[in-house]
């Protein structure tokens, strides 16, 4: 039996945090949380990742910063935006998929089973 994946969630929002450890540590993932970008770099820099989670819109660095450096330090990490806002093109071919805050409930977590299912 494989260990789970590692997931980091990257969020300011410590309730919308809270919510993503529970429910995805719930389905077997095992769950990293920053409340800033930069801290979620630290941890991405010490811990091999399997996909972040990651807010577009956070007071120290934007999803699509975070994104990159993600890319840099885990390239093989796969990575998920959320947002409450419409986000750029750009930043959506940054990442892997995004997920709609108002649909999180229903279309975050088979975003996570289908992108780690198809790493393996």
């Amino acid at each position: 039996m494989s260990p789970p994946a590692v997931v980091l969630a990257i969020d300011d929002d410590v309730l919308m945090l809270k919510l993503e450890r529970a429910f995805l540590e719930r389905h077997g993932f095992s769950v990293l949380t920053a409340t800033s970008g930069t801290d979620g770099l630290k941890l991405a820099a010490l811990h091999p990742v399997d996909l972040v989670i990651l807010d577009f819109s956070m007071p120290d660095l934007n999803g699509a910063v975070v994104a990159t450096g993600i890319r840099r330090l885990r390239p093989k990490a796969l990575i998920v935006m959320l947002s409450a806002d419409d986000i750029p093109e750009a930043v959506v071919r940054l990442v892997d998929a995004f997920v709609p805050k108002e649909h999180i409930t229903t279309r975050l977590l088979p975003t996570v089973a289908s992108l780690t299912a198809s790493a393996d």
